[in-house]
């Protein structure tokens, strides 16, 4: 897993997505753990896999070109159910999303947006988040799983 999205200066800002069964969540940091701007949608799984891309990527365009107080867009990072192959980011059977069996997502929204992102299993970010802001910092762990 790469972690370039978490080493950024301030005046620049990255876009975090949580896809889920339910909820889709996008929203622009820029340091720490409060947000700047947050777009929080449904998850539209019955209007197909191609609409929830272009759900996603509206929302992933609209805080992209944000101006926040002149700070630079840097880039995405996606946490999305699993299972899944990576680094290629096609879904293996993700038991919340169905219907997305061997979709390429990676594909799919990289298309949509015409640069790259940084893609990552939800379980992978949570560990993550729990090593960087929780459990993992306050009890000094030097590992943790989810």
């Amino acid at each position: 897993m790469t972690h370039q999205l978490l080493n950024y200066a301030t005046d620049r800002f990255t876009v975090g997505v949580d896809l889920g069964g339910t909820n889709l969540r996008v929203a622009a940091y820029a340091g720490g753990t409060d947000p700047l701007e947050v777009i929080t949608l449904p998850t539209r799984i019955k209007a197909g896999r191609e609409q929830v891309v272009h759900d996603m990527c509206a929302a992933i365009q609209t805080l992209s070109i944000k101006d926040f107080d002149g700070r630079e867009f840097a880039g995405v990072g996606i946490g999305t159910p699993g299972p899944l192959e990576l680094p290629e980011g096609v879904l293996c059977n993700p038991p919340n999303l169905p219907g997305w069996d061997g979709f390429n997502l990676r594909e799919s929204i990289e298309s949509n947006l015409g640069f790259g992102i940084e893609f990552e299993s939800d379980a992978n970010v949570a560990a993550l988040a729990e090593y960087k802001l929780g459990a993992g910092r306050t009890h000094g762990v030097d590992s943790l799983c989810v």
